[in-house]
């Protein structure tokens, strides 16, 4: 997804989710999402169960892998059309 939008001419990034950072932003710049309302903020719900942590989706109300992808992209741009198989 990255590429597609950066050969678009978007700038784009995936959160890791094994650290909660930035994949591709130099390490001076990274940020994470510190606490459950950033996230909540997102639709998301953090679970603790005992060394694990589960990002859960509120409207799916399911446990899932979350994918995050930061873009400065237009919603109703044509690379992002193409993402979505439009």
């Amino acid at each position: 997804m990255c590429f597609a939008l950066w050969t678009a001419g978007y700038w784009a990034d995936f959160i890791d989710p094994t650290t909660g950072e930035a994949f591709f932003a130099s390490p001076s710049s990274q940020t994470k999402l510190q606490t459950e309302e950033e996230l909540r903020d997102l639709g998301f719900h953090i679970e603790v169960s005992g060394s694990c942590t589960v990002i859960r989706h509120i409207l799916r109300g399911t446990s899932l892998f979350v994918g995050t992808v930061f873009t400065n992209a237009p919603a109703h741009s044509a690379a992002i059309a193409r993402l979505q198989g439009l």
